[in-house]
């Protein structure tokens, strides 16, 4: 497989970061997925019955093509992939760490636009992803049910009466869509807020979590909402709470970033200044504790503390491109990890003109 749409993808900016910054971004994205599963055929990972999953990834793909949603996508064979180009997936947004590592028979297709994704034999026959820049949870609802309504009118789905779509999480059964929405909340972080959110979110029935997969606790403040429950949630119901849930905590982080900028704003200074300190002396830097950085500087980009607010897109640009396997497109593919610390120390400080 060829390396050039990989490149391409690594040089702009992945899909949950929206193109122009212009005010601060609480809100980046939403995503829907929606997961199906066949009928009489065994769920992945098929207890290493190689010919069930070969023919399950013959029917889904067969299904799509005759849906008429493959246009402009790209279409991959994960096991087949160098290991730069499944992390890369990962590190966008794009396909799951365990789905894009499984040693079984599975098939992905990417629009080259990375706003859908469809995954087959991940731990359903079918999980299918679409992404849309800020609050677009309703739009996403909409598209998502004409999704499944077109689906639907060429396979026969697995089916409980009581329970309806049967799918391998017992928590997506039921309608099997779940709604996501992407914040960057590091003020809640800095002022301990988010294990409280995140117990009010559960209450709603609402999971906060880390975006990142295997995300550490000192990783950048992104974090993402989706519905915990499918069964007994219409679609509607779901994308309302959703909704609901992330326009408040957009409030709550916009007030936590005034507690911080009142009373002087020491701490908040003193958190951002010295992410800049790091940032423009370190020769060595891993991914982790880049974000981190990153996280934390974007905040007080827009809060002020630089001269250009134009200075919010730059950083939230080098935030999301410092993965990695992105940066091994951008500056050196064969670079190992210890390498890659510090060409992304070099390479940050050139992305953000420190240099």
């Amino acid at each position: 497989m060829g390396t050039s749409i990989f490149r391409e993808w690594a040089v702009r900016q992945p899909w949950w970061l929206p193109e122009a910054i212009d005010s601060p971004q609480v809100i980046l994205a939403s995503k829907v997925t929606l997961a199906r599963n066949l009928r009489g055929l065994r769920f992945p990972p098929f207890g290493g019955d190689a010919a069930t999953a070969e023919r399950a990834c013959y029917l889904v793909k067969d299904l799509l093509s005759q849906s008429d949603v493959l246009f402009d996508t790209l279409e991959l064979e994960p096991r087949a992939m160098p290991q730069e180009q499944r992390l890369f997936l990962v590190e966008r947004g794009l396909l799951r760490h365990e789905f894009v590592h499984g040693a079984g028979d599975s098939l992905a297709f990417v629009a080259l636009d990375e706003r859908k994704s469809f995954a087959i034999n991940d731990i359903d026959h079918l999980r299918a992803t679409i992404m849309a820049d800020g609050l677009a949870v309703q739009s996403l609802l909409e598209q998502v049910t004409a999704l499944a309504a077109r689906l639907a009118l060429r396979a026969d789905f697995s089916m409980d009466r009581e329970f309806g779509h049967v799918t391998a999480q017992a928590g997506e059964m039921g309608t099997g869509v779940v709604f996501s929405v992407l914040m960057h909340l590091p003020a809640m972080k800095m002022r301990g807020h988010i294990p409280a959110a995140a117990h009010a979110a559960e209450m709603m029935g609402i999971k906060l979590m880390p975006f990142f997969e295997k995300q550490e606790e000192q990783g950048a403040a992104l974090y993402q909402l989706r519905n915990l429950r499918t069964m007994g949630w219409s679609e509607a119901l779901a994308a309302e709470r959703v909704q609901q849930f992330a326009t408040r905590l957009s409030w709550h982080e916009g007030n936590a970033r005034g507690k911080l900028l009142g009373g002087g704003s020491l701490k908040l200074c003193d958190s951002v200044g010295r992410a800049r300190g790091i940032l423009r002396g370190a020769y060595i830097l891993g991914a982790p504790e880049a974000r981190e950085l990153l996280s934390r500087l974007w905040l007080g980009a827009e809060c002020g503390l630089f001269r250009q607010f134009s200075d919010a897109g730059r950083i939230s640009r080098a935030l999301a491109l410092s993965g990695d396997s992105g940066l091994g497109y951008l500056v050196a593919p064969a670079a190992s990890a210890p390498g890659k610390g510090v060409l992304r120390a070099r390479w940050l400080k050139q992305a953000l003109d420190w240099e």
